[in-house]
């Protein structure tokens, strides 16, 4: 996955149809607005970063910061999970995107110390960029740490769970769909405790549930969804609370239902799953 593109032809051509509409096919006040609104920018380390933001209606209380896959863009993963649709009216919702890549050879993709993409290629500091990212809004509103929030899909899921394994203090939980803790070269080895929320297509094969070559790029041979898991149990403990695990055995690489399947469905059970989850983490405390 450093230059072979993981595509989703469908999800790119139906966002595609929606800019050609005008944004308004299915698609919320919240949608148009990060969709279609400016990005913002942040310049770390040097670097100039991008991000979409979607402000609620009330004063933040909670932030939440998803990360899009390898070959995608904060645009691209807000219009497929919709997250800022669902996370109520107190939540602030960013959607970063990776650095552009250097090369035509190369993909946009995050940093997770074992994949993909630009970040990777170029040993971005993504990791720093949440960091910044996030004290960018938690001192703006005084959003304590345990209600800051990171998820992310497939590529995004790794980078994820590299900043849940580096900086604990800093968030309240993790959300990983379609994400592996590494690869048989390397993986990550977290040490403090994160509530986390793990889910998983069985059909995937980009991937891969049980572990193995990915369909996109057999150079990489990944740790399966049960290797992952166990390594959050292991560090989290039997707590069903700090480690939740869902899987689909109908799904393949996806965010569960996500809306491309119909437009006109504007909270995909994935993004419903894990607003129950901010919420239950925040009520029992699990957050710190």
């Amino acid at each position: 996955m450093k230059g072979t593109p993981v595509r989703w032809m469908a999800s790119f051509g139906g966002l595609a149809l929606l800019v050609g509409l005008g944004g308004t096919l299915g698609l919320s006040r919240a949608d148009r607005s990060v969709l279609f609104g400016p990005s913002q920018e942040l310049t770390v380390q040097g670097e100039l970063r991008t991000y979409r933001r979607s402000l609620p209606k009330n004063p933040p209380e909670r932030l939440v910061v998803v990360l899009h896959a390898f070959g995608g863009s904060g645009r691209r993963i807000a219009y497929l999970t919709g997250v800022h649709n669902v996370v109520g009216d107190a939540t602030l919702v960013l959607y970063p995107d990776a650095s552009p890549p250097t090369s035509r050879e190369y993909e946009p993709g995050w940093n997770a110390g074992y994949c993909c993409g630009s970040g990777w290629i170029g040993d971005i500091a993504d990791v720093a960029f949440l960091v910044a990212l996030i004290d960018r809004y938690t001192l703006e509103y005084s959003i304590p740490a345990r209600q800051v929030f990171v998820a992310g899909f497939s590529n995004g899921a790794m980078l994820a769970m590299r900043f849940a394994s580096e900086h604990p203090e800093r968030c309240g939980g993790v959300i990983a769909a379609s994400g592996s803790v590494g690869t048989e070269a390397s993986q990550l080895h977290p040490t403090h405790p994160v509530p986390i929320l793990l889910m998983h297509g069985e059909r995937d094969t980009l991937v891969p549930y049980a572990g193995g070559p990915g369909s996109s790029d057999p150079s990489i041979v990944w740790l399966g969804f049960a290797a992952t898991r166990r390594v959050w149990e292991a560090v989290n403990g039997p707590s069903a609370t700090l480690t939740r695990v869902l899987t689909y055995p109908e799904d393949g690489h996806q965010w569960h239902d996500w809306r491309l399947a119909d437009v006109w469905h504007g909270k995909p059970a994935a993004s419903l799953e894990l607003r129950r989850f901010l919420d239950d983490v925040g009520a029992s405390g699990a957050g710190r």
